[in-house]
C-alpha cells in the first residue's frame, strides 16, 4: 500500500508522522502501528467513533470539501453502527 510505504520513508528519515484516515477497518490501524513497532516509533490513536453520524454529517457541511452525507452514511454503515442499526441507514 502507498500510504505504508510514505509512513516508512518519513520515519526512517526520522520524521513525526500523523495519519489522519477514518481507519475503520481494524486492520489499517494494525498496519500503521506494525509500521511504528518497526522504527520504534510512538503511537497515538485518536478515538472519535462516540460522534454521532447526525453530528459527523453536521461537521462535514462546515467543511471547506465537504465528503457528503452518503460517504458518511456508508462509512457509518460498513464500519461503525450495530447490526440492528445498519438495516435503517440509507
Amino acid at each position: 500500500m502507498i500510504r505504508n510505504e510514505i509512513i516508512r520513508r518519513a520515519l526512517s528519515n526520522g520524521k513525526n508522522v500523523i495519519v489522519d484516515d477514518t481507519n475503520g477497518n481494524p486492520s489499517h490501524i494494525e498496519a500503521v502501528t506494525d509500521i511504528a513497532r518497526e522504527f520504534n516509533a510512538k503511537v497515538k490513536i485518536k478515538d472519535f467513533t462516540s460522534v454521532s453520524m447526525e453530528a459527523c454529517i453536521e461537521r462535514d457541511l462546515a467543511r471547506p470539501k465537504p465528503v457528503g452525507q452518503a460517504v458518511i452514511r456508508r462509512t457509518f454503515k460498513q464500519f461503525f453502527a450495530p447490526p440492528a442499526v445498519r438495516k435503517r441507514i440509507a
